[in-house]
């Protein structure tokens, strides 16, 4: 039907690609018409809001609007908050993602201690969700070291680089575009 499961991860895909495109005024009204969707026939703490939400976030922080994008995150962690399942691999994807989207919105306005305390979260909570040697973990743990580099804190900045480096050998191999990436921000 057309409030299917398969319609909304179809509808979050489109959404997805339109903002790659750049059409964001089209993805912002598709992403509503998905989150309405997904309100209607699920519960608040279900994977769908959760993912109509994020992408929605990603739409707002495309289109340079960081303070609503900051609210919608806001908005996933108290609703993880209320979880009936606060430990569910789903439900700490998106507690993650929302840290890493407030941090993100604080470097933009150049805010580093807020940025790096919502990383340190956006890491711990990736190594309990996805374990620590999941790329998204890999990548936060290296925005982490480029806040701590911005708050000239070279050493730890290094070592975690360091580390991020051994982790992308180890998941991707030497020769992965991720790998060599990981070597050169080392140089």
């Amino acid at each position: 039907g057309p409030n299917s499961e398969y319609t909304m991860r179809l509808q979050l895909e489109i959404v997805c690609g339109l903002r790659m495109m750049g059409q964001s005024d089209e993805a912002e009204e598709l992403c509503e018409t998905t989150l309405r969707l997904a309100l209607d026939q699920y519960s608040p703490t279900d994977t769908w809001p959760f993912a109509a939400i994020e992408e929605m976030a990603c739409v707002y922080q495309t289109q340079g609007r960081f303070r609503e994008a900051e609210e919608l995150c806001r908005h996933i962690v108290n609703m993880v908050k209320r979880s009936d399942n606060p430990d569910s691999c789903n439900v700490w994807r998106y507690m993650r993602f929302a840290t890493s989207i407030l941090a993100d919105s604080y470097i933009y306005r150049w805010k580093m201690k807020e940025a790096e305390e919502l990383y340190i979260d956006a890491v711990e909570i990736g190594r309990k969700a996805l374990g620590p040697e999941h790329p998204l973990v890999i990548r936060d743990s290296y925005q982490l070291a480029m806040v701590l580099k911005a708050q000239m804190r070279h050493d730890e900045a290094l070592a975690m680089m360091t580390e991020c480096a051994r982790l992308d050998t180890k998941v991707n191999g030497r020769n992965h575009h991720a790998t060599i990436k990981s070597y050169e921000r080392l140089e």
